[in-house]
């Protein structure tokens, strides 16, 4: 039986991630670049890709680990649901972030299907030697087996 919505919003609403750290090598900016399609404007500008791939490695917690604080078993999906990159200066290769992650918002609705869909939003803000670089708010989503 899956767990009450309640319980997820209590045990993880505000919830802080350990969070971490990411250099953006220049040979992987160049690679994510050459992957993306994207045209180089000869400065150390990484493309903005680099905001998600670092929300991922820099919340502290891996996707399955996130998963078990969400409660989920054998006859959940995990769906990622929606990300929003708030920027505040532009990432660049060469550079290291720190990261700062929280869980924010917990909610839950009623698939078309009649299973519940359970969202949990994770917020990773990244930062340069102190200088705000960004927040990223990825929303995961659990549907729920049907009882």
């Amino acid at each position: 039986m899956s767990v009450p919505v309640e319980t997820l919003q209590r045990e993880l609403r505000g919830r802080r991630l350990p969070g971490g750290e990411i250099t953006l090598e220049r040979h992987e900016t160049a690679i994510a670049e050459d992957a993306l399609r994207a045209e180089p404007d000869g400065t150390d500008a990484a493309h903005p890709a680099w905001f998600i791939i670092a929300s991922l490695r820099c919340m502290g917690v891996s996707v399955e680990e996130l998963c078990a604080l969400a409660h989920q078993d054998s006859g959940d999906t995990l769906l990622f649901g929606s990300c929003r990159i708030d920027q505040t200066n532009t990432l660049r290769a060469g550079a290291t972030y720190a990261a700062q992650a929280h869980i924010g918002e917990v909610g839950s609705r009623h698939a078309r299907d009649g299973s519940r869909l359970d969202s949990v939003e994770v917020v990773v803000e990244l930062s340069e030697a102190g200088t705000p670089a960004g927040t990223i708010t990825s929303t995961y989503l659990f549907k729920r087996g049907l009882a």
